[in-house]
C-alpha cells in the first residue's frame, strides 16, 4: 500500500492561484462583495474570478471550468452534488410612487401590467409565467433585459414592474427609488444553491471555499 502524502489540513493563508464561481448578477450583488472580503482577508495570495455566465453553468461544473456554480438547478447530473443556500420568495418591484404601492394589485391588475423580465440563459418558462398560466392569465413583457440592475432602472423611470426573489429586491428598494409590493399570485419559492462537482468534493482548498461561500451567506444583509 502507498502511503497517503496529501495534507490533512489546509492553511489557507499560504493558498495562490486562483478559484471560480459562476453566478448571475443577482447573486454576485448579494454575495460577493462580502465573499471577496472574507478570501482577501484569509487568503490574500488567492484569486477569485466570477465569469461571465455562459449560460451552462452545470456544463461549466462538470468540464471543470469553474469550480463552484451558484443558482437555481432542477435536474443535475449524478455526478454532481449540490447544497441549498437559501430559499426565498417573490415581490413585486415598481417605482416608489407607482399607484400600486397605495392601490395593491389584484391578479388581473398584475397580468395586465407591462413587465420587464431578466433573460437567464439555460432556464425556461419563468416561475412567473407558470404560476400566472395557473391563474388562466398571461403576463404583457415590454422588455427583455440581460442583467438585473437594468431592469431596476427601467423600472424607475417607467410603469413597469418586474417580479423579483425578495432579498434582491429589498436590496434594490434600499438604495434605489423603488417600493416592493406582494405579487398577487401564488408562486413557490425560488432556493439557491450551490452545486460542485465529486471530484471535488474532498479537496482541502474546494472544502474550504465550499466553507466560504455559505459563511458568506450567513454575513450578507440579505
Amino acid at each position: 500500500m502507498k502511503d497517503i502524502l496529501a495534507p490533512v489540513s489546509f492553511d489557507p493563508s499560504c493558498a495562490t492561484g486562483r478559484v471560480s464561481i459562476a453566478a448571475n448578477d443577482r447573486i454576485g450583488m448579494m454575495l460577493a462583495p462580502v465573499l471577496v472580503a472574507q478570501l482577501t482577508d484569509a487568503a490574500p495570495s488567492l484569486q477569485l474570478d466570477l465569469p461571465q455566465s455562459s449560460g451552462d453553468n452545470v456544463g461549466q461544473v462538470t468540464n471543470g471550468s469553474v469550480d463552484l456554480a451558484l443558482g437555481v438547478f432542477e435536474e443535475l447530473p449524478a455526478s454532481l452534488f449540490r447544497r441549498v443556500l437559501f430559499k426565498e420568495n417573490y415581490v413585486c418591484v415598481v417605482r416608489r410612487d407607482h399607484p400600486a404601492v397605495i392601490q395593491g394589485l389584484t391578479p388581473t391588475d398584475f397580468a395586465a401590467m407591462p413587465h420587464v423580465t431578466v433573460q437567464i440563459a439555460g432556464m425556461d418558462e419563468s416561475a412567473v409565467d407558470t404560476a400566472l398560466a395557473s391563474a388562466g392569465l398571461n403576463r404583457r413583457i415590454a422588455a427583455r433585459v440581460p442583467h438585473f440592475v437594468t431592469a431596476v432602472a427601467i423600472v424607475v423611470d417607467s410603469d413597469l414592474v418586474i417580479s423579483l426573489p425578495e432579498r434582491l429586491a429589498h436590496r434594490f428598494a434600499a438604495t434605489w427609488p423603488v417600493s416592493c409590493v406582494p405579487v398577487p399570485i401564488p408562486i413557490p419559492a425560488v432556493a439557491t444553491t450551490m452545486i460542485w462537482h465529486e471530484r471535488r468534493q474532498d479537496d482541502l482548498l474546494h472544502r474550504w471555499l465550499r466553507d466560504q461561500v455559505v459563511q458568506a451567506v450567513d454575513r450578507a444583509t440579505l
